[in-house]
């Protein structure tokens, strides 16, 4: 299988997006990915992050950018969308602009800043709560998630209404 066709493999996956590191696994050296993307093959979207420049557009891109941005040393995501944005990707609330809320493993380390109108918070959800989309995952809708998954003294302290 050629390069080209690995790449739009693992991309079509992700839908249309792919890291640098997934690019090289693909077969195209490092010194190839500035060529792709000033010839208009790959667009970059963040650093590290590209897409297929014919790839399909997608409702919210900022879904699978952050998604792969969060990747670990072993290249897997970490990130599972949570709260309010949980609840909007299931369309139990509309979207609304606003900050993306992902819960991360506490183990969780970057060695660079999270993203503008990202919020992370460090809980460990099992798997069987977590629905995998296309290129992202996210935590099952509340009302099929047991108390597993208690709330924060923070979300508590909200839910209740207190200071």
């Amino acid at each position: 299988m050629q390069p080209k066709d690995k790449l739009r493999e693992i991309a079509m996956r992700q839908s249309g997006f792919f890291t640098a590191a997934q690019a090289t696994e693909a077969g195209y050296p490092d010194s190839l990915h500035v060529y792709h993307t000033r010839e208009g093959h790959w667009q970059k979207v963040y650093r590290g992050i590209y897409r297929l420049a014919d790839a399909p557009t997608i409702e919210h891109p900022e879904l699978v950018i952050w998604s792969l941005w969060s990747r670990d040393r072993e290249g897997l995501p970490q990130i599972v969308y949570s709260r309010e944005t949980a609840e909007m990707i299931f369309e139990l609330r509309p979207w609304t602009a606003g900050p993306l809320h992902a819960s991360v493993p506490r183990s969780f380390r970057k060695n660079c800043a999270v993203p503008e109108g990202l919020i992370l918070h460090k809980e460990n959800i099992p798997a069987e709560h977590v629905v995998m989309f296309d290129g992202f995952a996210a935590l099952k809708p509340a009302a099929s998630i047991p108390a597993a998954c208690p709330a924060s003294d923070y979300d508590r302290a909200i839910m209740a209404g207190e200071d």
